[in-house]
């Protein structure tokens, strides 16, 4: 059963958090998002959850305190291909 997008362009199969299936990709826009020394992976998780509902893959952690992963998909659920995207710089 398919149903119409409604007004934020979301079908109401989709789960939440995730993109239209016709939203624009943001590598393609060249946008960039960096956290510089994140503190809290919960924090991290936010960030990542945001750019996934926004259809951005591209993070770049600069020193972070702590790096894990697992938690972060852990908090921020279905948000791999963000995860796997993540850059870590010193």
């Amino acid at each position: 059963m398919t149903h119409a997008p409604d007004a934020q362009g979301a079908h109401a199969t989709d789960a939440p958090g995730t993109p239209a299936p016709d939203a624009p990709r943001a590598h393609a826009t060249g946008v960039f998002v960096v956290l510089h020394q994140p503190q809290d992976l919960v924090n991290v998780a936010g960030v990542v959850r945001a750019m996934a509902n926004m259809g951005l893959e591209r993070l770049t952690l600069v020193d972070p305190a702590n790096f894990d992963r697992r938690r972060i998909t852990g908090i921020a659920h279905r948000t791999d291909e963000v995860v796997d995207r993540i850059r870590l710089a010193a």
